[in-house]
């Protein structure tokens, strides 16, 4: 095996790919913003640990942070004090609902309950030097669909993929 062959791209590989997620999770090293962001809420607790017992002391910081959510959002809650549900006063859920510094620094992202407008077609209109047929394979995966070429994708607000994108520079 040439260094040469061991860096070509296996696109194969990629149809490969949704069966290999859903049955061993994301590759490891993966970065994805929700893993991320949990580092950073376990961070935040481990900061606040007295470094006694760390797994019970983060369990009770994640318990309090689920409480906290709650109280903020309003939820119908059963005191077993004296027996009966409560809910938490307007202005409790008006801290959070209206101050999105508070939002920040519980974690809240009000953009993850929207649909993601990503990945999305970019330009359809195709030159015709760059005009390719569909490969057999796809039109043979899905017979009762039509498929065709686009120019250009946005996978987010900074990323475009083209023609060329996978190409060796």
């Amino acid at each position: 095996m040439t260094a040469q062959w061991s860096k070509k791209p296996k696109f194969h590989m990629l149809l490969h790919l949704p069966a290999s997620i859903k049955r061993f999770g994301p590759a490891s090293l993966f970065a994805t913003e929700k893993f991320e962001s949990f580092n950073g809420v376990v961070r935040n607790a481990a900061i606040q640990i007295n470094r006694h017992s760390p797994g019970h002391d983060i369990a009770i910081i994640f318990s309090n942070y689920q409480i906290e959510q709650l109280l903020v959002s309003g939820a119908h809650l059963y005191d077993s004090t004296v027996q009966e549900y409560f809910k938490p006063s307007d202005k409790v859920t008006d801290v959070f609902s209206r101050n999105p510094l508070i939002q920040q620094a519980m974690g809240y992202n009000s953009t993850a309950l929207h649909e993601s407008q990503y990945p999305r077609v970019k330009d359809t209109h195709v030159v015709q030097a760059n005009l390719e047929l569909v490969p057999e394979d796809i039109r043979e995966m899905y017979p009762n669909q039509q498929v065709w070429q686009v120019a250009s994708l946005q996978l987010n607000d900074k990323e475009t993929i083209q023609k060329g994108s996978f190409d060796k520079s």
